[in-house]
């Protein structure tokens, strides 16, 4: 079974709500952008995930229990983990940051967890036809992201990371982005 992740709706329409109403104003602004931007892209990455799963889903059932076109499941792979790393860039601004809320020190420690994971497979990613030329391929990596045969890891080059932990990050991620979302700053 691939996992599911659900969307938080209320991460975005929160985030627009408290705009709309001036809870965001007097907040300075790179504090802004950067909510703004991680909220955005927390709501992109499982958007994301949701499309490759739903191709996923279809493949399966359309071929008896196998995955054949796999183009559309990598595309928007790609796009969720970047995304997801993005964030996690974004993520570490507001950690510091004394005008961003305090995040509950577990959540940080479950998302830091795979904050490297991901930077692997995004930079492997991004720079794969470095690594094809520099001959740091093996035989048996993949040079694009693809799905195991148990449909539970996706991989590329010698890296990979579980879809469980993939969208028990993108959970982490969105209940972050709500507490970004609605956190009315207050400036000293």
């Amino acid at each position: 079974m691939i996992p599911d992740v659900e969307p938080n709706k209320s991460i975005v329409s929160c985030y627009l709500s408290y705009s709309i109403v001036g809870a965001n104003s007097g907040v300075e602004r790179k504090v802004e952008l950067v909510r703004r931007n991680l909220v955005r892209l927390i709501d992109k990455s499982v958007y994301e995930y949701r499309i490759a799963r739903d191709a996923m889903v279809n493949e399966i059932e359309k071929s008896n229990g196998g995955i054949i076109y796999t183009c559309t499941i990598t595309n928007h792979l790609e796009n969720c983990i970047n995304s997801i790393k993005r964030s996690l860039n974004l993520f570490k601004y507001i950690k510091r940051n004394k005008n961003c809320p305090k995040i509950n020190r577990t959540l940080i420690k479950k998302i830091e967890a795979l904050e490297n994971k991901m930077g692997d497979i995004r930079n492997t990613i991004e720079h794969i036809e470095g690594k094809i030329q520099e001959d740091k391929i093996e035989s048996t990596q993949s040079v694009a992201l693809r799905l195991t045969e148990d449909y539970k890891t996706i991989k590329i080059g010698e890296y990979s990371i579980g879809l469980f932990e993939l969208v028990n990050l993108m959970d982490n991620l969105q209940e972050i982005g709500l507490i970004i979302a609605t956190h009315k700053v207050t400036q000293k």
